[in-house]
């Protein structure tokens, strides 16, 4: 299934770490697969910019200057670039055009709210860029059936939990390791709750937004 929104939610991001990013508080319930197994996956896709204007419903919460010097890591759609604002990293930010003189970095996937960066540079030349990694096995951002929301930690330093891949950070702590398993139309992927986790649960991811 696919949509183009979910509701809203606050998400501030400390700028250059995705860890710090999501370093917040809340209450997690992991739900037995057999309860989830009924609701395919929904799939998102993010929209920043429609005609060259900044797309109905996204709201600019900041403007500031900056500069982007790359491809994002995160996202392998056009325009997308690799950011940066005072010390701070943004990783997606999406620009109307290859030469736009502004680029918009949103808060998160299924955010409203975006800060936008007034360019001090011009943007780095884009070329076409290919994942290794298919983009439906590795979305911008995941909200498993428990409500986790969980972003790429493709652009933070992580490391290996038995022996897979922490591949995003979630809100509040938790992490998901490995990738999108899509056999079926509810998607599911492994589950740990912290770096030094010895046992990795299945959950259910209920949306997804896709690179």
């Amino acid at each position: 299934m696919e949509g183009h929104h979910a509701t809203p939610v606050t998400w501030q991001r400390t700028l250059g770490t995705t860890v710090g990013a999501l370093a917040l508080t809340s209450t997690v319930v992991l739900v037995p697969l057999s309860s989830a197994a009924d609701r395919p996956t929904v799939l998102h896709t993010y929209t920043t910019f429609e005609h060259a204007k900044l797309a109905p419903g996204l709201v600019v919460r900041a403007s500031a200057r900056g500069s982007c010097w790359t491809l994002s890591e995160v996202e392998s759609r056009p325009y997308t670039w690799r950011c940066l604002h005072g010390n701070y990293i943004h990783d997606p930010c999406f620009s109307a055009t290859p030469t736009s003189s502004l680029v918009a970095c949103p808060d998160a996937p299924w955010s409203s709210q975006v800060l936008l960066l007034r360019l001090t540079k011009p943007l780095p030349h884009w070329h076409t860029y290919k994942p290794p990694i298919p983009a439906s096995a590795w979305p911008w951002g995941i909200i498993t059936i428990a409500g986790k929301h969980c972003i790429s930690a493709a652009s933070a330093a992580t490391g290996e939990i038995n022996g897979k891949q922490i591949t995003y950070v979630c809100q509040g702590g938790g992490l998901l390791v490995g990738f999108t398993h899509r056999t079926t139309a509810t998607w599911t992927i492994w589950y740990a709750s912290s770096f030094t986790s010895k046992h990795l649960t299945l959950v259910t991811i209920a949306d997804a937004w896709r690179q």
